[in-house]
């Protein structure tokens, strides 16, 4: 690792997820996010980010909902540090397809 300090003042996150791409909706993998960047990143200011996953299932709209909901669920309760000392712009969203 580098003597010199990570001087990251922004991190934008954008993802677009199909159907068939694994992703872990695991509240516990996405505060890991979260972890590292309160411990290096001391230059931090903002953190944004934003995720689109695909639904497809029989009721794709009642799912898109419900991941809509499990991905806000996941930035308000798993992002504390971000959400306490960063401006902390996050946005997910469950779209039928």
């Amino acid at each position: 690792m580098s003597s010199v300090p990570n001087v990251l003042e922004e991190i934008t996150i954008t993802t677009i997820i199909s159907w068939s791409t694994a992703i872990s909706m695991e509240p516990a993998a996405w505060n890991m996010l979260d972890v590292v960047l309160s411990s290096g990143f001391p230059y931090l200011r903002k953190l944004t980010i934003d995720v689109e996953m695909g639904v497809m299932a029989g009721d794709a709209q009642g799912e898109a909902e419900a991941t809509t909901a499990a991905l806000q669920k996941i930035f308000d309760e798993k992002f504390e540090w971000s959400r306490k000392n960063l401006t902390f712009v996050a946005s997910g969203r469950g779209v039928a397809i």
